[in-house]
């Protein structure tokens, strides 16, 4: 290579170095936030569930109070206890659910004390039932008591849902604009980042032939991918599937492409199993860099089967992927 060739090239990467960096950290950043993002919008509907979740768990609570006081069957108290400890439960996730957020946090407080008031006077209730049937008066009395302080917790539980939407529409919109964004950025990144690679290896490589076998070559490995008896799916680093082959498709009977952009934990029989699955994985592949084993699956029908799978990492530049191979085990040979 003669001195003006190389000094060419040099240029070409000291140019490309920092820009390619650059471009790494806007795309990095782009890709955090869209997940900040999805993390937020988690966050809030987790809030509204629970905020549902303790309300109903209070009013069954006072459902199965009503039975025992009318009936004085103390098989209505295992319901009733079941459902007093949910609330209280229910109301402890919303306050660790708000750590951190000033505007839920303090109807979260709020909500606290009135929860256990209502459920105190509960407990009253099915004391005095315990030993004689209330009188009119003073189960009226009572019931007028209860029914003021639920009204005070239905205020709090809708404040608390109030504020949560009004947080939620702000957070849908800020994952939007960040997506947004991050489709624009990404490719643009990933078009500069080829573009000054390609004028680098132009300068490299200036022979013809070279560079169309470069590209026969590419061809040739998406075409095997494709070809492959064994299913692939590539998983980004939250566990979303953004590529499948067709093997991998018909492994878990979706059509072409049903699977992107569904969670890897989707092709287990539970959810809870696909994230303790996918958890092993993590932990296998960052410690020896490979994992291999069987869990139980779920075809797109409902039909379940037992799938062996092989997890790999996939560097690249600013981020790790991870590459799945899945075959039905019914159908490996068997030694």
């Amino acid at each position: 290579m003669d001195p003006v060739q190389s000094r060419r090239v040099a240029l070409g990467f000291v140019l490309a170095i920092p820009i390619l960096l650059v471009a790494d950290v806007v795309q990095f950043l782009s890709v955090q936030g869209v997940v900040n993002s999805h993390r937020r919008l988690a966050q809030s509907t987790r809030v509204l569930a629970e905020a549902g979740q303790t309300g109903a768990a209070l009013r069954e609570a006072e459902a199965s109070v009503r039975e025992f006081l009318t009936s004085g069957d103390p098989a209505a108290l295992p319901l009733y206890q079941a459902q007093a400890a949910e609330a209280k439960e229910g109301v402890q996730q919303l306050l660790k659910l708000t750590e951190g957020n000033p505007e839920l946090q303090a109807p979260a407080r709020a909500l606290e004390p009135l929860v256990a008031r209502r459920l105190d006077l509960l407990q009253v209730m099915v004391g005095l039932r315990s030993k004689a049937p209330l009188a009119p008066d003073k189960q009226n009395a009572l019931e007028a008591d209860g029914k003021k302080q639920m009204e005070a917790v239905q205020v709090a539980l809708s404040n608390i849902r109030k504020r949560e939407v009004d947080q939620l529409a702000a957070r849908i919109e800020e994952a939007r604009a960040t997506a947004q964004r991050t489709t624009y950025l990404t490719p643009l990144s990933a078009a500069l980042g080829l573009w000054l690679v390609l004028l680098a290896a132009l300068l490299l490589y200036r022979d013809a032939r070279v560079r169309k076998w470069s590209g026969i070559e590419r061809r040739l490995y998406s075409r095997v991918v494709e070809m492959l008896p064994t299913g692939l799916c590539l998983v980004d680093d939250v566990g979303l599937i953004f590529y499948t082959n067709p093997a991998a498709d018909a492994v878990f009977g979706y059509e072409p492409g049903g699977l992107v952009g569904r969670h890897v934990t989707s092709l287990h029989t539970s959810r809870e199993e696909g994230t303790r699955f996918f958890e092993e994985v993590l932990e296998s592949v960052s410690v020896r860099g490979t994992w291999a084993g069987e869990f139980a699956s779920r075809k797109k029908n409902g039909d379940t089967f037992t799938c062996f799978a092989h997890a790999s990492n996939m560097d690249v530049p600013g981020k790790v992927y991870r590459i799945f191979l899945y075959e039905d085990a019914s159908e490996r040979p068997h030694s």
